[in-house]
């Protein structure tokens, strides 16, 4: 009989992660801050509202949502294109705006 491992690593420095926030076009910006301006494609959206510790259910609501019908993300390679990367939209200001009223977008992108 034989038995299975699992690892995880974890990196703690030099992370490639994204903070983004919708702006206006012909919005600029200095570094280490830099605009996309992502081509349109098809992905699945869960609307959040509240506060941020509901992002990780959203997640799993949508990887439930496509195992249920059938449907692929696009890459999940770290090397995979921007407009392929799943993100979340914080559609505003957590200093301006209650825990309870803050709104966010999780988008994951579709394999074409």
């Amino acid at each position: 009989m034989g038995a299975s491992n699992t690892t995880r690593s974890t990196k703690e420095a030099d992370v490639d992660e994204s903070v983004w926030v919708p702006v206006p076009a012909g919005t600029t910006a200095r570094g280490p801050l830099t605009v996309h301006e992502l081509p349109a494609r098809t992905a699945v959206v869960a609307r959040v509202e509240g506060p941020y510790s509901l992002i990780n259910e959203a997640h799993a609501r949508i990887e439930a949502f496509l195992h249920d019908e059938g449907l692929a993300r696009a890459h999940r390679e770290a090397d995979a294109p921007l407009e392929q990367k799943t993100c979340n939209v914080y559609v505003n200001d957590p200093g301006s705006v209650e825990p309870e009223r803050l709104l966010t977008h999780v988008c994951v992108p579709l394999a074409g």
